[in-house]
């Protein structure tokens, strides 16, 4: 009997232990995962507008699950070959750099329209107007259909388009250079 109890304890404890462990490892589904960002300043967001440095190969390392690449090839007049990059998501998103020569490619422009495509602090299309300025710690409340963010950093505005009280598009713009 004392043997019989003993097995049957042992037995209990291990599926406990089995059952315990299946719980801890339980994934949250995608949609429902939950990310717990601070708000950021202005000038934080701008200078690192994806999160990271924003280079070409930073860039394609972040989205190559997320986006396709088609690359153009231009032909200057003296030779060298400078290159295009459409970082694309049908035809809704689309972000571009420029690499000439042997220097790494630059931001050049965009328009994001797919919440896949993830900005510094959680933003992306289909927040609400209240979310995205909560992201903030230096930007105020604006009913505005389009709010603009100018960095020095990145020499980037960035555009943000609303429509009914949702982020409907964000469009990036390298400004050019002074002379």
């Amino acid at each position: 009997m004392i043997r019989l109890l003993n097995y049957s304890v042992i037995r209990l404890f291990c599926y406990s232990i089995i059952l315990l462990f299946s719980y801890s490892c339980a994934s949250i589904p995608k949609g429902e995962q939950e990310h717990f960002y601070m708000p950021v300043s202005i000038e934080e967001f701008a200078a690192k507008p994806f999160g990271f440095d924003l280079t070409l190969q930073n860039f394609e390392e972040n989205y190559k699950n997320v986006l396709k690449r088609q690359r153009y090839f231009i032909t200057l007049a003296n030779g060298n070959v400078d290159t295009m990059y459409n970082f694309y998501k049908g035809r809704k998103t689309g972000i571009f750099f420029h690499k000439y020569g042997q220097h790494d490619g630059r931001l050049v422009g965009g328009k994001i329209r797919k919440s896949q495509v993830e900005l510094n602090n959680g933003i992306r299309t289909g927040m609400s107007r209240k979310e995205f300025f909560e992201k903030f710690t230096d930007l105020y409340y604006d009913e505005s259909d389009a709010l603009v963010i100018e960095s020095r950093a990145t020499r980037c505005t960035f555009t943000f388009v609303f429509s009914r009280n949702k982020l409907k598009e964000i469009r990036i713009l390298l400004k050019r250079p002074e002379f």
